[in-house]
């Protein structure tokens, strides 16, 4: 297969389906190439064992190293909407302060090439694009905002909402999660327990397929092509500019070729993807003249905090709200320590593994009698933590976990606040250097080429016509969700190639 379009995006995650999104009243060719297909609408999507305990979703044609260990599946899912399929439906902004160069006791976290300002009216898009359900005014980070969120908050359900007076009653100031879910009217959304980390067997979830490239789809210019994996970039004869996108369809060989190129693999496979395009004048790979493609990679400090109560909770949908009264940190520890959020609810399969004991009745006894927490905190950009590709070829993770003291005093606050709310019994989780959710930071822009891949519009200092709008692009991780601070730069990134390549 030969063709040429005006754009080629690669991936149909939150960022190029974003991007697809936006180019799509522009009348140009543009063409997503996406790995995978879309996830099959089946039982299974609302299973915990088929999703957690036997992996369905997950890619299953190669192994990754984490840290030196012996090749293993990695928690990767190559589908018609990326890893969104899967999320939880929060889509949170990043604080203005994100934005800016903060102090942490084992470093710095980097300002960005651009402010909040930069992206405040693609946020306002990219909610009214998803459809977020919030109430503004509520959290005390909250970042300024021209518009009201286009859908009113969730509502709690009522074992949830007495947690919520009880934090308000200790001075703290939970607030409605802005989540992507259809449960406004005429929406589908049955408020089931299934929803992060699932897939959404009946598309209530606003993920990237549903929300962005399906309304993308609508239009002639936009084509999608499946089981594309882009295997290669080349660079035109005696040019910098990216010429050709190859790779394999279906068991076919295939070549196209696009005025701009627009990458959005994810921040591992993006890396992964740039390194690999290594040819004579760029043997380090392309646009890593700063031979910083593949490092600075980052997730979040994270864990799951289950707190028991002695009476039932029987929750079925829990993932509502959060609190960011400690993302900056407070009067005893000053340093930021990040967001604490409802996780989707827990379920007897997903314990299982850390319980192998525990009869399963008990473990059902359990999860209703808990309430679930996801709580993240900034993981520190390293050059060290990185993502590279072996000898033989295969993906190497290299992740140095660092600012851990921060996420400490995060736990420990939670869990205080939870035993002075009646959950006597904590257990919790801190997930490890092999959690890919979250990813982010290895194709980082900045101002300066030396020390930075892309610019402030994700453009490739090395490659004209080459922009990546993944979160790779992140200089720092924050300590909130990505997924819509990614659709908004990836929108920014579109006008500003509208404005300045097809003028």
């Amino acid at each position: 297969m030969s063709s040429t379009y005006d754009i080629v995006v690669i991936g149909s995650g939150v960022g190029g389906s974003a991007a697809a999104l936006r180019l799509a009243a522009s009348g140009l060719s543009v063409l997503v190439l996406e790995r995978g297909v879309s996830l099959p609408r089946e039982a299974e999507n609302w299973s915990a064992e088929e999703v957690f305990v036997k992996r369905r979703y997950i890619a299953r044609g190669e192994t990754w190293s984490f840290n030196g260990g012996a090749p293993e599946l990695p928690l990767a899912y190559y589908n018609v909407g990326g890893a969104s399929k899967l999320f939880g439906g929060v889509l949170i902004r990043l604080r203005e302060r994100d934005f800016d160069e903060i102090a942490f006791p084992e470093g710095v976290s980097p300002a960005w090439p651009i402010t909040y300002a930069d992206l405040a009216p693609y946020y306002d898009i990219a909610e009214g694009c998803f459809g977020v359900h919030g109430l503004a005014g509520e959290d005390p980070t909250e970042p300024s905002r021209e518009s009201p969120f286009p859908f009113p908050p969730i509502a709690h359900d009522g074992r949830v909402a007495g947690v919520i007076d009880g934090l308000r009653l200790a001075g703290l100031k939970p607030f409605h999660l802005p989540l992507s879910l259809k449960q406004h009217p005429g929406g589908n959304c049955i408020r089931c327990g299934t929803c992060d980390g699932y897939p959404c067997r009946v598309d209530a979830k606003g993920d990237a397929e549903v929300s962005l490239l399906n309304k993308a789809l609508e239009h002639p210019s936009i084509t999608l092509w499946t089981q594309a994996k882009v295997e290669r970039l080349r660079l035109e004869s005696g040019s910098d500019r990216v010429s050709h996108i190859e790779g394999n369809r279906g068991g076919s060989p295939f070549s196209v070729s696009a005025k701009i190129v627009i990458l959005a693999a994810g921040a591992i496979n993006s890396a992964v993807l740039l390194l690999r395009s290594a040819d004579g004048r760029f043997n380090a790979g392309l646009a890593n003249s700063s031979g910083m493609v593949g490092r600075n990679y980052m997730t979040h400090n994270s864990s799951v905090l289950m707190a028991f109560s002695p009476r039932r909770m029987d929750i079925s949908f829990q993932k509502t709200f959060g609190i960011n009264d400690y993302y900056f940190g407070d009067a005893a520890y000053p340093y930021p320590m990040g967001n604490a959020q409802m996780i989707g609810k827990l379920q007897p399969a997903m314990i299982a593994e850390r319980t192998p004991y525990l009869p399963n009745f008990l473990r059902r006894e359990a999860v209703r009698h808990s309430i679930d927490w996801y709580l993240q905190s900034e993981d520190l950009p390293n050059p060290a933590s990185r993502v590279a590709v072996g000898t033989d070829g295969r993906i190497r993770i290299d992740r140095r976990l660092s600012n851990l003291e921060p996420h400490r005093q995060l736990v420990a606050r939670i869990s205080a606040q939870m035993r002075r709310l009646g959950f006597p019994l904590i257990m919790t989780e801190t997930l490890g250097a092999k959690t890919t959710s979250h990813q982010c930071g290895t194709v980082r822009m900045g101002h300066d080429p030396a020390t930075a891949p892309l610019d402030s519009y994700c453009r490739s200092h090395d490659h004209a016509n080459l922009f990546v709008v993944d979160a790779s692009f992140f200089p720092s991780s924050a300590g909130v969700n990505p997924a819509l601070t990614v659709a908004a730069q990836s929108m920014r990134v579109v006008d500003h190639i509208l404005a300045t390549d097809f003028r």
